[in-house]
């Protein structure tokens, strides 16, 4: 039947995209809110799944560093590099994954475009700046 097969408009996002997303009567519940807020103090990446602008569920991903991280921080602060975590993650998860790793300066729900914004900033200050990436959004500020 014709209603079996109406198109529906699926959006996959963060919090921020949802905001723009759902129906005016349809926000981002307290309720769905809180729980993401309690995933995203465990260090999960919450994303949200909305469809034809109506909040339908969560997924918690885990956001989990290289196995490795936490001992190349540490090597680099004992060499006096500072080092800052540049991350469109949620401030939430992002402090969580920071402190595992010992990293104190953190930018999180970055944009690819401040973190060009970020680097670009530092190499003004005089800093010498390396960055690694691990994907599209960090591109531009590679």
């Amino acid at each position: 039947d014709n209603e079996a097969n109406a198109r529906q408009h699926v959006v996959v996002g963060n919090r921020r995209l949802m905001s723009d997303t759902l129906d005016a009567d349809d926000q981002l519940s307290t309720h769905a809110g809180s729980i993401a807020a309690a995933l995203e103090e465990q260090g999960k990446v919450v994303v949200f799944v909305a469809v034809n602008r109506v909040l339908v569920c969560c997924i918690a991903l885990s956001a989990l560093p290289r196995d490795d991280a936490q001992l190349v921080v540490s090597a680099l602060h004992r060499r006096g590099i500072g080092v800052c975590m540049l991350t469109g993650d949620n401030v939430r998860t992002a402090n969580v994954i920071a402190r595992k790793l010992g990293v104190k300066n953190v930018v999180a729900e970055a944009t690819p475009a401040s973190k060009v914004q970020c680097v670009q900033d530092l190499q003004n200050q005089g800093h010498v700046v390396a960055m690694v990436g691990d994907g599209i959004n960090d591109a531009p500020a590679l």
